[in-house]
């Protein structure tokens, strides 16, 4: 069972990508996330990825759109 602070190796690749993303000045799709990374073949696994970085607090998604991800801190 994950306690409050972890994440999975997936899901802290995840997040690196989205920082390094923001970093450049965008937010990317889900598409994006699947096609760069090559983590996940499926929205899906994807979205959940995402939710558990959401429920552990590393980002906030706001409208629950992929564009709207915040990062709120760093793995």
């Amino acid at each position: 069972m994950k306690t409050k602070h972890d994440i999975s190796d997936k899901e802290a690749e995840l997040l690196r990508y989205i920082i390094d993303c923001k970093e450049l000045g965008y937010t990317p799709t889900i598409n994006e996330m699947i096609n760069d990374l090559g983590i996940a073949k499926s929205k899906g696994t994807v979205a959940y990825y995402l939710q558990e970085l959401e429920r552990f607090g590393y980002i906030s998604k706001q409208d629950r759109l992929a564009r709207r991800i915040r990062v709120i801190r760093r793995a």
